[in-house]
């Protein structure tokens, strides 16, 4: 995987993360934690680094989805 491609799936992976994050607090007044260690977002971009960018990232988005 190349250095952007890697920046383009962490930029996608944050916008999600931080779209979920506000909606959730100015609905409900809540935030959330992560309860998987490593962080979910952590084991997406390990999982693309090492499996590759189809492989991993449906296992890493699989992972993110558990959360929400």
């Amino acid at each position: 995987m190349t250095q952007s491609q890697f920046k383009i799936i962490l930029g996608i992976y944050q916008f999600f993360r931080t779209a979920r994050y506000n909606f959730l607090h100015s609905a409900f007044g809540y935030v959330s934690r992560c309860r998987h260690k490593p962080t979910c977002g952590t084991y997406l971009l390990r999982k693309i680094q090492k499996e590759g960018l189809l492989l991993g990232g449906a296992k890493g988005i699989l992972r993110v989805l558990r959360c929400w």
